[in-house]
């Protein structure tokens, strides 16, 4: 949270470094999402959120991604 006050164009939080920004857990790949954009909105900052085998979310301005994950051998 200290992170936000310098107003970074862009943070990369895990599932639960969101659900610490939030004050919410992200359950589901759509609760990280609404979270996600909900932070987004409030901070006024892009995001790359890591979801572990559920891939990643990108939001960066109005362009939105989810990432799979890669598959580890």
């Amino acid at each position: 949270r200290d992170g936000l006050a310098a107003r970074p164009n862009l943070i990369k939080p895990n599932r639960s470094e969101l659900a610490e920004l939030t004050g919410c857990s992200a359950q589901t790949v759509d609760d990280a999402y609404r979270q996600a954009l909900s932070l987004q909105r409030a901070q006024g900052v892009d995001l790359i959120v890591t979801l572990g085998h559920d891939g990643a979310l990108a939001l960066v301005g109005d362009r939105h991604y989810r990432i799979p994950a890669l598959p580890v051998k």
